[in-house]
């Protein structure tokens, strides 16, 4: 990177060369939260019922599934970019799905239907 920041709704940050470049996403809620992004995690389809499909830029190492009040609820040991989770058993609701890769972590919520 370049060493700039943006606080804008929409940042944009231009690079005078042609090229590659590793860029860092930091996001900070009101409440003071931050959250770091490097890679891009696609979660589907959610809401699910039975087959839950998470794919990485990056090689998944681990996939746990929590309640909302913090309890495990299933964890699934990665092992390249696609990763398959059964869920038929778990009960319909909302749920937050860490996702840990190689050199990142994820969470995304997770509505789970009957």
């Amino acid at each position: 990177g370049n060493g700039q920041n943006s606080v804008g709704l929409n940042p944009q940050i231009k690079y005078n060369t042609d090229g590659k470049y590793r860029i860092r996403l930091i996001s900070v809620t009101n409440f003071g939260c931050r959250d770091s992004s490097f890679e891009t995690v696609s979660v589907y389809p959610n809401p699910a019922n039975d087959k839950l499909f998470i794919e990485c830029s990056e090689a998944l190492e681990r996939v746990v599934l929590y309640q909302l009040n913090g309890q495990m609820v299933q964890e699934q040991m990665g092992a390249g970019n696609l990763l398959q989770m059964n869920i038929n058993s778990i009960l319909p609701g909302f749920y937050i799905l860490r996702i840990e890769g190689k050199e990142s972590v994820q969470t995304r919520r997770l509505l789970i239907s009957e």
